[in-house]
């Protein structure tokens, strides 16, 4: 709604609750608030303020076999003959969930130096963060039957604990002006931005991490053909293993675009940008690890300064149809 002549407030609600169309008990229930504000409309200098904020509260589907498909093989005949699935099959736990948090603010300024240039500089900075515990489907068995209500399927339980943050800044110049008579379109800005990812891992199968004792044990297995959400399951823990990476970005670019007539253009662009990443933290190794696991630090860098072009032609045999090549 309008605040006044120059300023204006828009509020978004998003809302959805519910179960998910042929999937028994996958669950998707979010909502989520999208505020903005804008100062200066329908004048040289303009000021626009947004946010978004997302909650998720879902119970994630860990997919269903593919037995009975074109494709699928197997080395066990019996399994190989097998028919599909129902498709409304959930070979996950009740007890299953997914809790995503995200939310991201954006400042715009936006300044008018003439008719044709324009000079605006976007700040934003997120975080996104998302705990959850997953059970999919591995190995399948006929268990020594040519019965299929014998049929089985591994699970796995899989713990994510993540954090991405974002933040970004970038500077950005939009002009016109004339070669031998041809307008061009000219586009360059400058670019700076940071994002870190921060990992925790987890396992239901570890017994014993640098000498410590862990309550890992084997989860049962699902029929194949009438799997039940309410096994008893162990709950995925924290071994200690983490990755925290963090990458630096800083980059200049510039894109023309040379207007030949109302129909012909070509254009073409660069980017310079200079990089550094690095990630740290804790392995569990050696791998497939159960009773004799180490937890062994890792430190890792690059750097680096890519260069990116393009070019193209584009014609316009219409108003409202574009040919790119």
């Amino acid at each position: 709604q309008s605040m006044s002549d120059n300023s204006a407030l828009r509020l978004n609600l998003m809302r959805r609750d519910g179960g998910v169309d042929g999937r028994d008990t996958v669950e998707n229930s979010s909502y989520g608030v999208a505020p903005a504000l804008a100062f200066g409309l329908e004048t040289d200098t303009r000021l626009y303020l947004y946010s978004q904020h997302v909650r998720q509260n879902n119970i994630p589907d860990g997919g269903i076999s593919t037995i009975g498909m074109d494709g699928f093989y197997n080395a066990d005949a019996r399994l190989n003959a097998g028919a599909e699935v129902d498709s409304d099959n959930f070979y996950g736990s009740s007890s299953d969930y997914e809790d995503v948090e995200a939310d991201m603010f954006t400042v715009k300024f936006e300044h008018d130096l003439n008719d044709v240039t324009t000079l605006r500089n976007t700040s934003r900075i997120g975080k996104t963060t998302t705990d959850r515990i997953l059970t999919g489907i591995n190995t399948l068995s006929a268990n020594n039957s040519s019965n299929p209500a014998n049929w089985t399927v591994t699970r796995s339980r899989q713990l994510t604990d993540q954090e991405n943050e974002i933040a970004a800044n970038q500077t950005n110049l939009n002009t016109e002006f004339f070669t031998f008579g041809l307008r061009n379109t000219l586009a360059t800005g400058v670019e700076f931005m940071r994002e870190s990812q921060r990992t925790e891992s987890g396992s239901t199968s570890v017994t014993k991490i640098d000498g410590a004792n862990y309550p890992g044990m084997a989860l049962p297995l699902a029929n194949l053909y009438d799997p039940d959400a309410h096994d008893s399951m162990i709950k995925p823990f924290k071994t200690g293993a983490y990755s925290d990476g963090t990458t630096d970005t800083a980059a200049f670019y510039a894109f023309d675009t040379l207007h030949l007539n109302e129909q012909w253009s070509v254009n073409a662009g660069v980017r310079f940008e200079h990089y550094e990443t690095d990630s740290k933290g804790l392995s569990l190794g050696p791998n497939q690890c159960v009773n004799n696991c180490t937890l062994t630090p890792f430190d890792l860098n690059d750097s680096g300064e890519p260069t990116s072009w393009n070019s193209g032609v584009v014609y316009k045999p219409a108003e409202n149809i574009s040919i790119y090549q």
